[in-house]
C-alpha cells in the first residue's frame, strides 16, 4: 500500500502526493482516519453524480490483466467495461473528450 508514494511522478507533485496519501489512508486504512482531522478528505464534499473511477489493467501474483472496471459513485457499484486489446501493467492513462487513453506498460 505504501509503495505508490515512492513513484517519481507522484513524488514530484506535492498536491498529488498529499491527495494520494490521504485517499489511501482514508479508504484502505480506516484505522488511520482519526489522524486526518482537518485534512483534505476529512471535510465533506459535494459528489459529482456523473463521476466514475476506473481500474485499468494491473498485475496480481504474476498475472497481468486487460480488464477495465468502473466504479459508479452514485450507485456505489462496480461494472466491467470493454477490456483493453492487450494485457498491461504499469501503464499510464489519461482522459480527453470523454475517452480514456492507455499508454505504455508491459504484459510480462
Amino acid at each position: 500500500m505504501d509503495c505508490i508514494e515512492g513513484n517519481e511522478l507522484i513524488e514530484s507533485n506535492d498536491v498529488c502526493m498529499r491527495i494520494l496519501s490521504e485517499t489511501k489512508n482514508f479508504h484502505l486504512l480506516p484505522e488511520r482516519r482519526d489522524k486526518l482531522n482537518g485534512h483534505l478528505l476529512s471535510n465533506p464534499r459535494k459528489v459529482d453524480r456523473e463521476a466514475m473511477m476506473y481500474v485499468i489493467g494491473g498485475e496480481i501474483h504474476s498475472y497481468v490483466f486487460n480488464t477495465v472496471e468502473r466504479f459508479d459513485f452514485e450507485n456505489k457499484s462496480w461494472d466491467m467495461v470493454a477490456p483493453m486489446h492487450k494485457k498491461r501493467d504499469g501503464l499510464g492513462v489519461a482522459t480527453y473528450s470523454g475517452l480514456i487513453y492507455a499508454a505504455g506498460g508491459e504484459s510480462n
